[in-house]
């Protein structure tokens, strides 16, 4: 209803299902009637993460996007990796709150292996996300003999085929024949 003396008002036009184009009429006595086109589109989940590639035991980040704000109770994202295993999604259950469109995660590489992160929420579509997890290199030692006299020290040179992530890489080292060769 226009109120007297107005030439306008609004209505709300809810969805009852997805679908095509719906064509709503407005008509009145003594008015031309006019249309308008409301198009039904499902709600999106969107998993976007740093890179498709991480190194094994290492961390990224990624976001959870939702095309539309939570509702008022907010929503909750169920996330997990198929296969599982290769990846350790944290926290598996994301939640987001009302009115918000978006939520951090990390993602952790447990295993070498390609894994498919879905991030499922009630009334939004499923995103996925595919994740190949690698190993960090390769650590290689003199292809040559070290000769070391008794009594007496020699360098070792340790080399890895890919650089140390933040924070370094312990490396352990141990000698076939400890009553002949130790290794500090």
């Amino acid at each position: 209803t226009v109120p007297g003396g107005a030439n306008t008002t609004t209505v709300t036009v809810t969805p009852v299902a997805i679908g095509s184009y719906v064509l709503i009429t407005a008509s009145a006595n003594g008015y031309s009637s006019d249309t308008a086109t409301v198009n039904v589109v499902a709600l999106k989940t969107t998993l976007t993460l740093d890179s498709n590639t991480l190194g094994l035991s290492l961390t990224m980040n990624g976001t959870v996007t939702l095309s539309a704000p939570a509702p008022s109770s907010g929503t909750s994202v169920l996330l997990s990796g198929n296969p599982s295993g290769i990846v350790d999604v944290e926290p598996p259950m994301l939640k987001i709150p009302a009115g918000a469109t978006s939520g951090a995660i990390t993602v952790k590489g447990l295993a070498v292996g390609q894994t498919t992160i879905t991030a499922i929420s009630p009334g939004y579509t499923t995103g996925s996300a595919s994740v190949t997890v690698n190993s960090l290199g390769a650590i290689s030692l003199p292809a040559t003999t070290i000769t070391v006299g008794a009594n007496q020290s020699a360098t070792l040179p340790v080399t890895l085929s890919q650089p140390a992530p933040s924070g370094g890489t312990t490396i352990t080292l141990a000698s076939g024949d400890t009553t002949k060769v130790t290794v500090s």
